[in-house]
């Protein structure tokens, strides 16, 4: 079967306008929403078999797009068709539950402040078709005070929430994961708890992150180096390959294809499985033994060592070695290596999508 996902419609639709015919001015809200879209949409690519979307989202997504981006995602990302009545049972359940996490105005309010968005940013993820405006009586009619038009603060929040309700019922009708946009990653918290089913699959690439990230910082300390320290693994590896932003969608499609990361996908499905079945067993233990080895072996190489390897890396894509001398070679941490290596001479991220918006 595969891993199979479900992702928020509000990623699709700015990634869309991020990689379009007419980007959004670099460093604006908007921009920074479709990076961050783009970054989980990425990632949704590499890291699943397929990914879906609410079919009516998908239609109102793709309406008035075209080009090559749009093309490639339209065949990748596929539809769940939702009854009527069932939708209509989805919503009703989907509200109350916006009333459970947030029983009054003032804690939509304390968690408003206490995520800084911007006002445009969570706009720009209540745009979620026309059903933001259709929706409106509803949603205000669970508190006594009105929450305010459809774009103000308190009812954009309200909204949000009710999609990552929306679409946490839908995945569990279809047995899926979901994927949400990083700005409702919070949102989550009171529904997931500890229990995301991905969590395997992300502690893993945050770990090989971590031991990155960290490297990054003694080579610049001591050794002058200039060398981004927060990067997004798998996306860094896919703009390393890109030289038009038309290619990003194509690129992230090769990589999923690669036989070392569907070693990857398939070893961490099996350790999900054993866990979301309630047992931690022999599997997970020494899955975490394998990845808590493979960090060690990376952290261990030098800053002097590394950098011997960087001088030298440049023209040698997909092909040089940074985690050179790493005994844990097993198929499925090919992949864990791979993003580590790449994450090594792809420049700054955000520099990079800049570049490849402006060709």
């Amino acid at each position: 079967m595969g891993q199979r996902v479900i992702v928020d419609n509000a990623i699709v639709r700015t990634v869309l306008s991020l990689l379009g015919p007419t980007s959004p001015e670099p460093d604006s809200s908007e921009w920074r929403v479709g990076r961050d879209s783009l970054l989980a949409l990425v990632e949704a690519i590499v890291l699943s078999d397929q990914i879906y979307v609410d079919e009516l989202d998908r239609t109102w997504a793709f309406a008035s797009q075209g080009g090559d981006t749009a093309s490639a995602l339209h065949d990748i990302v596929h539809g769940i068709p939702v009854e009527t009545t069932n939708r209509q049972h989805m919503r009703s359940t989907a509200l109350e539950a916006v009333r459970k996490w947030f029983p009054t105005i003032d804690d939509l309010q304390r968690y408003l402040i206490a995520t800084p968005c911007e006002e445009s940013t969570w706009w720009e993820l209540a745009r979620d078709r026309q059903e933001s405006e259709s929706l409106h009586e509803e949603l205000s009619g669970l508190y006594e005070q009105p929450l305010g038009h459809a774009g103000s603060p308190l009812y954009d929040v309200g909204f949000a929430a009710y999609r990552v309700a929306f679409y946490h019922l839908l995945c569990s009708q279809e047995n899926h994961d979901y994927w949400p946009h990083p700005l409702r990653t919070g949102l989550l918290a009171p529904l997931l708890g500890d229990s995301n089913p991905n969590s395997f699959q992300k502690r893993t690439i945050k770990k090989v992150k971590t031991i990155r990230d960290k490297k990054a910082l003694r080579v610049n300390e001591e050794l002058d180096g200039t060398y981004d320290v927060d990067v997004p693994l798998i996306l860094a590896a896919v703009l390393k390959k890109c030289h038009h932003k038309d290619q990003i969608i194509e690129q992230a499609m090769k990589m999923r294809a690669a036989s070392w990361a569907a070693d990857f996908r398939d070893w961490v499905e099996e350790v999900d499985k054993v866990l979301q079945g309630g047992s931690q067993g022999q599997l997970p233990s020494t899955a975490m033994d394998t990845i808590d080895g493979l960090c060690k072996e990376l952290g261990s190489i030098s800053p002097e060592k590394l950098s011997k390897r960087l001088s030298v890396s440049i023209g040698f894509p997909w092909g040089f070695s940074f985690s050179e001398g790493v005994k844990l070679r097993a198929p499925h941490l090919i992949f864990l290596t791979r993003i580590y290596d790449e994450s090594w001479d792809g420049g700054d991220t955000n520099v990079r999508l800049r570049e490849l918006l402006t060709k």
